[in-house]
């Protein structure tokens, strides 16, 4: 059994349109802001040994900002398309896969399928109650021990953490 955690990033404001669509939407300057907050936030943790990363233009700026940010160009970077708008099942799916020698896991991509990958994991209806979602450059991070990726499960012995707006992390 290993010591785990794995965080949820969502890409922070984008421009409302790009010349090549969606997915080449590059970060405006609020963007570039929340992002660099929540990586302030995102600090406090264990460093993450592995980016997973949308391929979208906006969520590549958010990693480059966050390796920059938390001093990470040691940690192996995968851009993958299947993340581009990715529902919660995609995402868990990815998250399986993942090589079980990092035990730092930093997943940045794209509501819905963020905000609806948390709640899902989200194990009171107290939490589910309150939780209204990811923001631009919102975070979720939990701590658990498990043998793999695969058994990434939420019980009674993790801790969760999650940013509303990047300032402001809390415990929950």
């Amino acid at each position: 059994m290993m010591q785990r955690r794995l965080t949820l990033l969502r890409h922070g404001h984008a421009e409302v349109s790009a010349p090549g669509g969606d997915i080449d939407r590059a970060l405006d300057e609020i963007g570039r802001t929340e992002v660099t907050a929540a990586a302030a936030t995102l600090a406090l943790f264990d460093k993450p040994t592995r980016l997973i990363v949308s391929s979208a233009r906006r969520t590549r700026e958010t990693a480059a900002i966050l390796t920059q940010a938390l001093a990470l160009q040691s940690a192996q970077v995968e851009y993958l398309p299947e993340l581009y708008l990715a529902s919660a099942v995609t995402l868990q799916r990815v998250i399986d896969m993942q090589p079980d020698d990092h035990a730092q896991l930093c997943l940045i991509g794209h509501n819905p399928g963020l905000s609806d990958f948390v709640l899902e994991a989200l194990l009171s209806d107290s939490q589910r109650d309150a939780y209204r979602g990811l923001t631009t450059a919102g975070w979720v991070s939990w701590q658990f021990t498990a043998a793999s990726w695969q058994a990434f499960a939420p019980d009674a012995n993790y801790t969760f953490a999650q940013s509303i707006s990047p300032a402001n992390a809390r415990a929950i």
